[in-house]
């Protein structure tokens, strides 16, 4: 029972809060605000670090680089060298060795979850 409202947590949550996020227009002239970022506010990561990790397989291992151009492209110093199996990827962003990953909720609901 617990793993089926962790499951619906998972999807309900994220819907929710991209339904209730910005206030931004489509007019709106202000420049896109990054005040989450390790580097503060604005669109410079200001050298900020951050590292990515994923599988080693061509999905993955595409929106990792695509993610790592992007994340270059606005001022991040970015790491991609870690490539590793389900455990020892969910290690590594524990430990705190990598600070992202793509990952496809159908392997969180079935390899972690059991659904």
């Amino acid at each position: 029972m617990k793993r089926i409202v962790l499951a619906l947590m998972l999807l309900v949550f994220p819907a929710l809060a991209a339904a209730c996020g910005g206030g931004n227009t489509a007019t709106s002239n202000s420049p896109a605000s990054t005040s989450g970022c390790p580097a503060g506010s604005g669109r410079n990561g200001n050298g900020a670090h951050v590292s990515i990790g994923s599988k080693a397989f061509a999905e993955e291992q595409l929106l990792a680089e695509m993610t790592k151009l992007v994340l270059e492209k606005h001022g991040f110093t970015v790491d991609y060298s870690f490539m590793a199996k389900d455990k020892a990827i969910g290690q590594a962003v524990q430990s705190g060795t990598i600070d992202m990953l793509w990952q496809y909720t159908g392997t969180e609901l079935t390899d972690y979850l059991s659904l």
